[in-house]
């Protein structure tokens, strides 16, 4: 990755300026258009539960829908986002919530809301050799995001890659190089999910 020759607060002014195409936010509008496993019922319950702040009742029933439907990635980030809101109660639950994350992109609920939410999340843990390990896979997989369907900001996550380096650089790191993002098999099927738009 190459660096940029900007100081670090010039990098967080420009990322902060910079519009979102897609909203950090869980909720879509409009009918669910996406290959979803479970039922439209069910999906809507999740998402009303956590609307309602009801997160503890949301994080058992979707639980209850994950022991059926294991790699739906849809109610893995329904997961997350209920995990994200109860963590001022719960504060380990930030662990949980990259977790779900995670495992929700690799199970084709690739979208740039959701890569954000796990820049940031991993960012507030201090876990910035994860952000440039990011940077690095997206950059990889570059030509595949460019046939992608959907907004994807490269130059956000290669901004927070450089600006990662920086505070690595600077030992601010909480987590090491030995720490993987991703498992072998989410990068697979993340590639995999990809490729299938090419």
């Amino acid at each position: 990755m190459a660096k940029l020759d900007v100081s670090t607060e010039e990098l967080q002014k420009l990322l902060d300026n910079t519009p979102d195409f897609v909203e950090l936010g869980i909720y879509r509008d409009g009918p669910l258009d996406f290959d979803l496993r479970v039922s439209p019922q069910e999906f809507t319950t999740l998402q009303d539960l956590i609307y309602h702040k009801k997160y503890h009742e949301a994080i058992t029933y979707g639980n209850k829908l994950l022991r059926h439907y294991p790699d739906e990635g849809y109610v893995q980030e329904l997961m997350a986002e209920a995990y994200f809101k109860a963590r001022k109660v719960m504060p380990n639950y930030r662990v949980r919530c990259i977790s779900y994350v995670k495992e929700a992109l690799s199970n084709k609920d690739f979208h740039n809301g959701l890569l954000k939410r796990l820049v940031l999340e991993l960012g507030k843990d201090g876990c910035y050799y994860q952000i440039k390990q990011l940077g690095a896979f997206l950059k990889e997989n570059s030509n595949l995001i460019a046939k992608f369907p959907y907004y994807i900001n490269m130059d956000y996550y290669e901004a927070k890659a450089t600006i990662a380096s920086k505070k690595i650089d600077k030992g601010s790191a909480k987590d090491s190089a030995k720490h993987k993002l991703f498992s072998e098999l989410q990068k697979r099927k993340i590639v995999e999910y990809l490729n299938s738009y090419s």
